[in-house]
């Protein structure tokens, strides 16, 4: 299971999120077994995150940043 608090403000919105990113540049993300089907993930940073089993079907991941990221078993019919 991911980090949930991460998690979570991953889904308090993308702003938030990159934010985070900027101020905790060292912290490796760990979203695994996440649900983010549907979610409005443009321009998100996912740099060297962990997104194992990741649900993002339908998500717009425009502009997404996936460098580095580790998603093995990402749930996307899209991919």
């Amino acid at each position: 299971m991911g980090n949930e608090e991460q998690v979570e403000l991953l889904r308090l919105g993308v702003e938030a999120w990159n934010e985070w990113r900027r101020n905790q540049p060292d912290v490796r993300p760990d979203l695994s077994h996440a649900d983010f089907a549907r979610a409005d993930l443009r321009g998100v940073d996912l740099k060297l995150t962990k997104l194992e089993k990741v649900e993002l079907s339908g998500a717009d991941l425009s502009d997404a940043d996936f460098s580095g990221a580790h998603a093995w078993g990402v749930i996307d019919p899209a991919c």
